[in-house]
C-alpha cells in the first residue's frame, strides 16, 4: 500500500498547479524553521545524550508518523520517497538515525520529549518549546483542513482510509453548485 500511495502521490506532485505548490512551500518553509527551532532547544537540552542512554526508545514506536507535508517536503527538495520497512522499529530508521532530515520528520517526532529532556530545558526553554510546539501543531493542521490526506495520523492510514482517492483532493472547497 506505501508503494502505491506514494507513487499515486509523486504524481498528484507533478501535476500540482503552480499556485498550489507555492501554498504548500510556504508552510512547509514555516515547518522547517519551526523544527529548526525545536531540534535546537533539544540539542541544547543534551538530547542525544538522553536518547543514547535509553537508547531512542521513543523512536522503536514512529512505525506510522510520517504526513503527507513530510513527504511533500522531500518532492519539494527533489527528493525520493522513502522505503516503507514494516519489520523496521520505525521505518524511517536507518540504522540507528534517522534518514529523514530534521526539517522533514514526523510532528511526533520533533514535538515529543522525554522527561529528562523535558526537565533540561528547564522552564524558560520549556516553555519555548512547547509555544513552538503549538505554533507548528497548527501549520500541519494547514495540511489536515485542505487536503483529503492531510492527517496528523500519518500517511499509511490516510491512504488506506483514501481508498484510491488522491491525498491532495482538496478539502476545503464548496462542492461545485453548492450555495454558500
Amino acid at each position: 500500500m506505501w508503494r502505491i500511495a506514494c507513487a499515486a502521490l509523486e504524481e498528484d506532485w507533478r501535476r500540482l498547479p503552480d499556485e498550489e505548490r507555492a501554498w504548500i512551500h510556504s508552510r512547509l518553509a514555516r515547518i522547517a524553521a519551526l523544527q529548526e527551532r525545536m531540534h535546537a532547544l533539544f540539542e541544547a537540552a543534551d538530547g542525544a545524550t538522553h536518547c543514547r542512554l535509553c537508547r531512542g526508545a521513543c523512536c522503536d514506536r514512529g512505525k506510522y508518523h510520517v504526513t503527507l507535508a513530510n513527504l511533500l517536503a522531500l518532492l519539494a527538495q527533489g527528493q525520493p520517497l522513502p522505503p516503507f520497512d514494516a519489520a523496521a522499529p520505525c521505518p524511517m530508521l536507518d540504522g540507528a538515525a534517522c534518514r529523514l532530515k530534521v526539517t522533514q520528520r514526523p510532528f511526533n517526532c520533533v514535538s515529543f520529549v522525554c522527561g529528562p529532556v523535558e526537565d533540561a530545558l528547564g522552564a524558560a526553554g520549556a516553555a519555548e518549546f512547547y509555544g513552538s510546539e503549538r505554533q507548528l501543531r497548527a501549520v500541519y493542521e494547514d495540511f489536515v483542513r485542505r487536503y483529503a490526506g492531510g492527517g496528523l495520523n500519518g500517511f499509511l492510514l490516510a491512504a488506506a482510509r483514501l481508498e484510491g482517492r488522491s491525498a491532495l483532493e482538496r478539502i476545503d472547497l464548496a462542492p461545485r453548485g453548492a450555495a454558500c
